[in-house]
């Protein structure tokens, strides 16, 4: 998903664009469709892009490099990115070693399944880099249109990926899990009272911040509605209900919400 929306970006701000996939399938016609190159082969004029961008799953991040690295005469006046969360600039070394500019750059934001280009723009991406490749990299996040948060160090990568996955993938799936339980009352029209109830906590989150927001039983201490929430759930969503709950009451405790003991 982040490699079509951001070669359509690229190829949209007029450069001349290349995706590279290690599978063939069908995004080879889709690319052709956009009038993006699928690099099927060597190709010289590929071969001396001034960026690269490596949008991959991240375990396979470092091969994809080494094996793009490989394939390079040399990095001077290249910027090589990649957009993961989880990694630093280790998996981009071999680029460093070719006197490229390297840097992580990450955009906060989930990419849809039909790719959006114009959907980067005026969103956040945190930078990582050394000084001096900064303005380098800093070009391709103009291409993007994203607003950059730069990290002064690699600090503890896998905290900082963690809280972008419970803010974005774990808010869907609590919201499609709700949904589901509220089918058989609402029908069709539970994804629309599930969204509204979302926003309005979010909305509310954005003005006072989340131990202020918190409602419901645990911020209330009500033990017995609790209680009926997990009789009315089988084993294994009990377990799934018991796991989110922690978070809640953690919160709730934090804030002053509920005494210790309570907690």
């Amino acid at each position: 998903r982040a490699g079509r929306t951001l070669a359509l970006v690229h190829a949209r701000a007029g450069d001349a664009t290349f995706l590279l996939g290690r599978s063939s399938g069908e995004w080879q016609s889709w690319a052709a469709e956009q009038g993006i190159q699928p690099l099927l082969e060597s190709n010289p004029e590929a071969d001396a892009a001034r960026r690269i961008v490596f949008a991959v799953p991240d375990p396979d991040l470092e091969d994809a490099a080494m094996e793009t690295a490989s394939r390079l005469d040399g990095g001077e006046g290249r910027a090589v990115v990649h957009a993961s969360g989880i990694h630093g600039l280790a998996p981009l070394a071999p680029f460093s070693t070719l006197r490229a500019a390297t840097g992580a750059l990450h955009p906060l934001l989930p990419f849809a399944e039909t790719p959006d280009p114009g959907g980067l723009a005026g969103g956040l991406a945190t930078l990582l880099a050394t000084a001096p490749d900064r303005e380098a990299i800093l070009e391709c996040a103009s291409a993007w249109g994203v607003e950059v948060l730069t990290l002064e160090n690699e600090g503890d990568r896998a905290a900082y990926h963690l809280a972008l996955s419970l803010a974005a993938n774990h808010v869907t799936a609590t919201v499609g899990w709700a949904e589901d339980l509220l089918s058989p009352s609402l029908g069709p029209r539970a994804r629309e009272a599930v969204l509204g109830l979302a926003r309005a906590a979010l909305s509310e989150v954005e003005k006072s911040g989340a131990g202020v927001a918190l409602t419901g039983p645990v911020a209330r201490g009500d033990e017995d509605t609790l209680a009926l929430h997990l009789a009315a759930l089988d084993s294994s969503q009990r377990r799934r209900y018991a796991g989110t709950l922690e978070n809640v009451i953690a919160l709730a405790e934090a804030s002053g919400r509920l005494e210790s003991e309570q907690a």
